[in-house]
């Protein structure tokens, strides 16, 4: 793929033309890629154009780079997203970060949350009680992708 369609697409995507970033970006699922970053772009720009199939394969391709570049921490950003596009309507997933250094001290970020809405669900705080387990999480992340790496998950 021409470095044109790249920076052009790029363009695109900064300026929020999604359409445009699309159309560019879009051969790069089938292109050699060494910038995870042109991907996660494209993967952005695929969710607001409505192609999720595109959205996931563009992660996928993503987390892959990001993992064998040793960048785990870019990397497991783009897992969450992955696993967020796998919600079914009603669940929630909750997840932290659990970060260890090379003296073996351990830092942990607070817990967040993703929930997604049953269609019939008019209460915002229903979910709260419906979670997605965390071996559930890490099994749909697993099926996505391969990770090389570690990640420490806990709940």
């Amino acid at each position: 793929m021409p470095e044109t369609n790249i920076a052009s697409g790029m363009s695109a995507w900064e300026r929020h033309d999604w359409a445009t970033a699309y159309e560019e970006l879009l051969p790069l699922l089938d292109a050699e890629v060494s910038e995870p970053e042109h991907l996660e772009a494209l993967a952005e720009s695929a969710w607001w154009c409505g192609s999720l199939d595109d959205t996931i394969s563009a992660q996928e391709r993503a987390f892959k780079i990001y993992s064998a570049a040793g960048r785990n921490v870019d990397g497991a950003g783009v897992a969450i997203d992955l696993a967020e596009h796998k919600l079914q309507p009603g669940t929630s997933l909750q997840y932290r970060f659990v970060v260890r250094d090379r003296k073996d001290q351990i830092a942990t970020s607070e817990t967040y949350q993703i929930a997604l809405a049953a269609p019939d669900s008019t209460d915002p705080n229903a979910l709260r009680n419906r979670r997605v387990p965390l071996a559930d999480l890490l099994d749909g992340i697993g099926q996505v992708v391969e990770f090389q790496g570690q990640i420490i998950a806990t709940v």
